[in-house]
């Protein structure tokens, strides 16, 4: 099931990619084929899919509204969450996230995430809205 949603995941960063290509210079383009499906997942409480996606360093703020735009036409109801690393702490904020703030492995550093979060994507209470958080590391 992991594997299926993991490929989903990817196909689904493939048809932003190539819509994103449309739109934006060679540098977005390059950038974007770089991004990696860290994981993809229902929350626990909500039964939301989100999807956390690992950027290269050289996506700047123009790509990645692209991308963000280009995933939220793709796939309007998951979410989104960007990171510029990966390791031990993010493994904990995924299972936090996915498996309940009791989950066995769920207490993440707070400062570690403040500093490898990039930007969220989802929607809010008004289903026309799009939501770009993005965060200074």
């Amino acid at each position: 099931m992991v594997f299926m949603r993991t490929i989903l995941s990817a196909c689904l960063l493939t048809l932003a990619t190539i819509s994103v290509s449309a739109q934006s210079d060679d540098k977005c383009a390059n950038a974007i084929s770089r991004i990696r499906v860290y994981a993809s997942y229902k929350d626990s409480v909500f039964k939301d899919q989100w999807h956390f996606l690992i950027l290269p360093h050289e996506l700047d703020q123009k790509c990645l509204v692209i991308l963000a735009t280009g995933l939220h036409k793709e796939t309007p109801e998951d979410k989104y969450e960007f990171f510029d690393a990966e390791g031990k702490e993010l493994d904990k904020y995924l299972t936090y996230n996915r498996d309940g703030a009791r989950a066995r492995g769920a207490n993440y550093s707070m400062d570690w995430l403040t500093k490898h979060s990039v930007a969220t994507l989802q929607t809010e209470a008004d289903p026309s809205a799009l939501c770009y958080v993005g965060s200074q590391g």
